[in-house]
Formats: C-alpha cells, structure tokens, sequence
C-alpha cells in the first residue's frame, strides 16, 4: 500500500508544478525546482524499506526545503533553539535507546535536518506559500516524534503516524503551488539595542526556569536518589536500576541539559556579534563558547547508561567553556560589563577552580585522602552550581545594560 501510494502521487506533484508555474507564468527556475525535488525524494524514502535508509532520504528532502525557504525569509534561530530543546530530549531517552548503535547517526541527521527546515519556514511565513510551508514541515515532524514513540514501544502513536504523514504531504504540495511566486520585501530589522534587550531578557528568564527540570529529575527519579552520593547524570539514566524505566527523569534532564546548551551558545555568540573586543579574541570567545555548549548538549543526547564512554567525554566541556571564560574578561567596557564587574567575575572563577583543583586532589590522594563519595558528587554539584551564577550573572547585566532610557525608548 505504500509503495502505490509513493508512485501515485510523483504524477501529482509534477502537474502541480508544471501547473502552477503556468498560473502564475513563469519561468522554471533551479529555486522553484528544490520544493517539488524535496517532495520526490519523500517518495524515495517511503521505498526504502527500512527507517535507516529512508532517515536520510526524508533529511535530504528537508534540507530541498531549508534552501529554498531561507531564499524567502530570515532563518528563525528562536525556533531552532526551541525545536532543539524539544527534540535532543525525545532523541536521547526515546528514539536512540530503542535503535541500534549502527542507525543512531541517521536519526540524529534527520533531527537535524527537521528542525533547520522548520526554522527557515517560520522565517519565511510572510512569503507566499509560507504558511503552507510552516504547517507542512511542523506536520510533517510531528509524524517523526509518533515514529520514534513507536519504535519505543508506545502503541497509541502508530496510529497517528500515516495521517499525519499524509496530511503533511498534503499541505507541503499545496504550499509547492501557492510558492511560486516572488516573495515581497522582507520586513526591516528591529533596532539593535532593542534586539540585544530582548534577547537578554528571554536567556534570563529561560535560564532562571532551568533548574526546576534538573531538580524534578532528580525527585522524579523511578528508584532512589541521593543528592550527596549519586551524580546529577544518574538522575538521566534510561533504565534505572533491576531494569525500571526511568524515562520521566531522563526526558527532564535532558531538556535542562539541551536548553542550557541553546543558551550558553546563544550567549557567547551575541558577546561575539556586539562584544567590543579585537575580533580575534571575540572569535575564541564564541568559538570555545559555542563548543562547550555542544558538549552539553551531548551529555543529555548520550545518557550515561547507554554511551558510558561518550557521555564522559562530553563532560570534558567545561573545559571550553572555562577558555571562553578567561578570554572573556580582559575585554573593553561594553553592553556585557565593565572591565572591572569582569574581573571581579573572573576572580570569582579562578576561587572556584582553586577549590575543585584542591578537593580533587585530596579525593586521588591515598591512603590519607578525601574518601570518593561524597566529595566527588559534591565538587561535580559545586562546579554545576558556580558555573550557574557566573553564566545568570553574565546574562543580567547583559539585560540591565542594554535596557533603554525612556527618552530613547521613544526615539524613532
């Protein structure tokens, strides 16, 4: 049945595009072509046969759409944040736990792949056909989650997958029609400062809502947790112990993990963009920045559980971010903070690191030294915790500075 649906519908689509071109008479161009190229290649991937090969079809399919939508638009970096928030968590205790270590990759690609074109459509919702395009492509994942909540096992969601799929489809095909022709300008930006404000406000109203999901992991955890002698990542374990599931309170953690990642890398990338330092020094600064909030995220995406080796690994990005860190100090007074407020951060940093260097010698030091628990999960909580207030402390004064005076708030 779905091999006759998959060829059924390539005649469909080919009319539709020939016919719409010849509506809105215009000439075919390699642009226009990449909407109806997605649409095909989704018939490829329907005749694969298997969820690995047709992962990559489908993401290819998604990236036809993202070149050709952020033509027509500015990509949404809000929403790529928020669909990476929503989708690193569903991939780490859902979708990966239940798939072979060999297929792991073509899921993460096709994550990947949903969430850039569904950000370039909102981008371009203005643009015709933009509508279309944003319904289809959030249709269209919200297919992908029912397919990765029933290859968990959760039997309510395979029934939702073929209509959803279909009416994705559907409206894609329609949006392929309505989006031949031009787009009209694109709206102008937001003042600097007043984009800056709002940024600022929105990382520190996010940032002070994290700590409730790594708190709830932890109480929800499906066994026994104890603050001073489990690690936070035991919190996140996929299957807890004597084989319980322990979903809930990986979901939490990962979610606290993913949106803490989105933020950091969303807070060094605009110390890149306005910071007042030389651009060598602001590019280390995001690039380290940017890195370590990639291992964060990699951290919740491999829970201890199920890739010991990896998720250690990626807890070797606090050392990125304490580079990013150092570099971010000795800069000139900007919207960021003023040289003296860095240092003060700086010192407060250094503090930190002196005690951990210390406690983590004493802990290797044998026989007379710090007995491994608790002094290993508390100087793991310290470091969490301190990193917490430097990076909130870093964001509110990014907020307070860029405020407007009431004078300039209403300057044209």
């Amino acid at each position: 049945m779905l091999t006759i649906f998959a060829w059924v519908r390539v005649p469909v689509f080919l009319i539709a595009f020939v016919w719409a071109h010849r509506f809105y008479r215009r000439k075919i161009t390699v642009a226009a072509a990449l909407p109806l190229l997605g649409l095909l290649i989704t018939t490829a991937g329907d005749l694969c046969g298997n969820w690995f090969r047709a992962c990559f079809f489908f993401g290819a399919a998604h990236l036809c759409w993202f070149a050709f939508l952020i033509r027509r638009g500015r990509f949404s970096w809000q929403t790529a944040g928020l669909l990476t928030i929503f989708m690193l968590p569903r991939l780490g205790t859902v979708v990966l736990p239940a798939v072979d270590d060999a297929h792991e990759f073509a899921f993460v690609w096709y994550a990947f792949c949903t969430v850039i074109s569904v950000a370039a459509a909102v981008g371009a919702r203005r643009s015709p056909g933009g509508v279309f395009y944003v319904a289809g492509t959030a249709t269209l994942m919200v297919s992908d989650v029912c397919i990765g909540l029933h290859l968990a096992g959760i039997r309510f969601a395979t029934h939702a997958i073929a209509p959803l799929y279909v009416t994705a489809l559907g409206l894609l095909l329609v949006a392929l029609w309505r989006g031949v022709p031009e787009p009209p300008p694109e709206p102008e930006l937001s003042p600097p400062l007043v984009s800056q404000h709002r940024n600022a406000l929105t990382m520190a109203v996010a940032g002070s809502l994290l700590p409730v999901f790594f708190i709830a992991a932890m109480l929800l955890f499906n066994g026994k947790y104890c603050w001073y002698t489990d690690f936070i990542s035991r919190s996140g374990l996929v299957i807890a112990g004597k084989g319980r599931p322990n979903h809930l309170a990986a979901w939490l953690l990962t979610t606290g993990l993913a949106g803490s990642a989105v933020l950091c890398g969303w807070y060094f990338i605009e110390r890149f963009r306005w910071g007042k330092a030389p651009l060598w020094q602001r590019s280390v600064v995001m690039f380290f920045g940017v890195l370590g909030a990639v291992g964060l995220a990699g951290i919740g995406l491999l829970p201890f559980d199920q890739h010991p080796d990896l998720h250690n690994f990626c807890t070797l990005c606090t050392v990125p971010f304490g580079i990013a860190i150092i570099f971010s100090a000795p800069t000139p007074d900007d919207q960021f903070g003023r040289r003296s407020e860095k240092a003060i951060w700086l010192v407060f940093i250094l503090f930190i690191l002196a005690v951990i260097g210390g406690l983590t010698y004493l802990i290797g030091h044998k026989p007379r030294g710090l007995p491994f628990t608790p002094m290993a999960q508390f100087v793991q909580k310290m470091t969490v915790l301190a990193f917490y207030i430097y990076m909130m402390g870093q964001v509110t004064a990014y907020a307070i500075n860029t405020r407007l005076a009431p004078s300039e708030a209403n300057r044209p």
